[in-house]
């Protein structure tokens, strides 16, 4: 789903070169000091829009649909919520494992092999944490108790001597405040980065106590 969004993102900066590079240009003249490379600051989010369901979604946020923007969201911001609408709106009702699932997680488990071996040859043991990220729950209907136990089975296969913990926070930012820390309905803003951060580090801290007991 988020793979999707990204190429969403390529095809715009393709379709519409000098829009794209201008906000990405505004971006890049905010010096950043911190050690991480990019750091969300996008305030706008989904409640923005008095949106009901996936329907009334695309409706509302679609960029042809002459609606004025709300205070606070740009265009941007509003064709992002209608293609991640687009998306969600087709609904996977069921989650197998396939042929395509064993090459998913064979190649995962190079990636995770590597990361490892690196990690060694750095004189560091690298532990490896599996995170199910939060989205908006307009989306509900894509939790699919299945996928999380395919996720878990094909852990165990592909790490069975070093097992891949796996964090679920999908739900995490349920409720009334929901559309307040989501800028689309898959991407967190900066107020829902930092109330997953705070979740984060908890368990971090719980996992690395367990670890070193």
């Amino acid at each position: 789903m988020k793979s999707i969004a990204y190429r969403r993102d390529v095809q715009d900066l393709i379709l519409s070169p000098s829009k794209r590079i201008k906000d990405i240009g505004k971006r890049f003249k905010i010096e950043n000091p911190n050690p991480w490379d990019y750091e969300n600051s996008y305030l706008e989010r989904i409640s923005m829009y008095p949106i009901q369901d996936i329907s009334d979604c695309i409706e509302k946020t679609n960029p042809a649909n002459g609606q004025p923007i709300p205070k606070g969201s740009d265009r941007f911001h509003k064709k992002a919520i209608f293609d991640t609408c687009i998306i969600a709106n087709h609904i996977v009702t069921h989650a197998e494992e396939d042929k395509v699932t064993k090459q998913y997680f064979d190649r995962l488990k190079i990636l995770h092999d590597e990361i490892r071996r690196i990690g060694k040859e750095n004189g560091q043991d690298i532990q490896i944490i599996g995170v199910v990220a939060p989205y908006s729950q307009l989306i509900q209907k894509w939790r699919l108790t299945e996928r999380n136990e395919v996720w878990k089975r094909e852990l165990r296969r592909i790490h069975p001597s070093n097992p891949v913990p796996l964090l679920d926070y999908q739900d995490m930012l349920d409720g009334p405040d929901n559309g307040n820390y989501y800028y689309d309905l898959i991407h967190l803003n900066s107020i829902g980065m930092k109330k997953l951060t705070f979740t984060f580090a908890k368990d971090f801290k719980a996992i690395l106590e367990k670890e070193t007991k």
